[in-house]
């Protein structure tokens, strides 16, 4: 699993010291960086993870306490489940900033609940309704939420999917 975490910019840092660790875990990995922000990879999936950030400013020689801890969700891919039926999606543009469309395939009849998730854990839009098999469209209207990662869940049936969406 992989996420992508940003923070403000004050304006005389010239680098910053990210930390992480796992919720459950006590020593901190520490990463120096000159961007506000930072994409991790190799993650391990459904799992909460502690980050934290220090400013370092050249100019005037001074380093910022450690920011307040703050987390993160990593999410599974894709969660199969047993059953010969299965759903499926792709989501597009990516990354989206006012309207994201999502193209939906169903084996078969059933009702679908597709949510789209915040870093937090938050369902901040959710959508249920009866689909018929084959395959149909949803636009959903994302401009009006604040720039990150979302998890786009798909529960079908016997089946549950999760994608990753950028919103700028």
């Amino acid at each position: 699993d992989s996420v992508f975490v940003e923070w403000g910019d004050p304006s005389n840092s010239s680098s910053y010291v990210f930390e992480y660790k796992l919720a459950t875990a006590s020593d901190w990995i520490s990463i120096p960086t000159t961007d506000n922000f930072i994409s991790l990879d190799n993650l391990i999936p459904e799992s909460v993870y502690d980050y934290r950030v220090r400013s370092i400013c050249e100019k005037f020689t001074d380093t910022s306490s450690i920011s307040t801890i703050h987390q993160f969700n990593t999410i599974a891919s894709s969660v199969p489940l047993l059953s010969a039926k299965s759903s499926s999606f792709t989501l597009y543009p990516n990354p989206a900033s006012s309207k994201v469309t999502i193209e939906l395939t169903f084996v078969g009849q059933s009702s679908a609940v597709l949510s789209l998730i915040n870093l937090l854990g938050e369902i901040v839009y959710e959508e249920t309704w009866n689909a018929p098999a084959g395959t149909g469209q949803r636009e959903i209207t994302v401009g009006n939420l604040p720039s990150g990662i979302y998890t786009v869940k798909l529960v079908s049936g016997d089946s549950i999917s999760n994608k990753q969406l950028v919103i700028h």
